[in-house]
């Protein structure tokens, strides 16, 4: 059966339901009182401070304007034992960067995206073309998470937030819409160029932290935006 969620036509609800969804989604993460959490990131922001520059940026890929737009979230079996709320925060934190910066995007809520990978299992192997209109968009965002972790690899002693993912943009009115009309991979690290010892900070501000960085950069590819940059 094809999937009957309509993409929502009220984005300003939708972008509310999104934000409410994610702090949710950090509340639920954060474990530990939150000034150890305010504490890390302060000591990350410190430690990336320095001379910095303002550049304009124009998007990789324009075409999310206008149009009624899917993200659907591809991750391992060893990823979701870990995280199994990965897919649906990755799809909140990217859904509310598009809502609020994509003039007419109209986005399918990632909890009904979510509802629809369960109930069909296999729907990993859907052509990209049949699984835009299974999802009955005209436009997918489709995210293989390649990493998603909150540990330096094989040191849990260390907290470093790393998202790596494989992302393709499917067009259902290409020539050909089982090929990605776009392409990129992305990687968020948190904290940038350093780790932080256990006792530092927690799990909840380490996914935050990851997060809110690969969200901002997948959500730059998709509209013009200034970046601030070392001198």
């Amino acid at each position: 059966m094809p999937f009957s969620t309509q993409p929502s036509q009220n984005l300003v609800a939708l972008r509310s339901r999104l934000l409410m969804s994610l702090a949710m989604t950090v509340l639920c993460l954060a474990a530990l009182p939150t000034l150890s959490g305010c504490a890390a990131l302060g000591v990350a922001a410190n430690a990336t401070a320095g001379p910095m520059k303002k550049v304009h940026v124009t998007a990789d890929y324009t075409g999310l304007a206008d149009k009624t737009v899917a993200i659907v979230i591809a991750a391992d079996e060893f990823v979701l034992y870990r995280h199994p709320r990965a897919p649906l925060v990755v799809g909140q934190i990217v859904g509310g960067q598009i809502v609020a910066n994509v003039t007419g995007a109209k986005l399918t809520d990632p909890a009904d995206i979510v509802a629809f990978q369960r109930a069909n299992p296999y729907w990993a192997t859907l052509p990209y073309g049949d699984l835009a209109k299974r999802l009955g968009v005209e436009r997918v965002i489709y995210i293989d998470l390649a990493e998603y972790s909150t540990h330096e690899p094989g040191n849990k002693e260390l907290w470093q937030g790393v998202i790596l993912a494989n992302l393709g943009v499917i067009e259902t009115d290409a020539a050909n819409p089982d090929n990605f009309a776009y392409s990129n991979t992305i990687r968020a690290v948190y904290p940038e160029g350093r780790e932080i010892g256990v006792a530092n900070s927690d799990a909840g501000t380490i996914q935050l932290g990851m997060l809110q960085s690969f969200g901002q950069k997948v959500g730059w590819l998709f509209y013009d935006h200034d970046e601030y940059i070392p001198r």
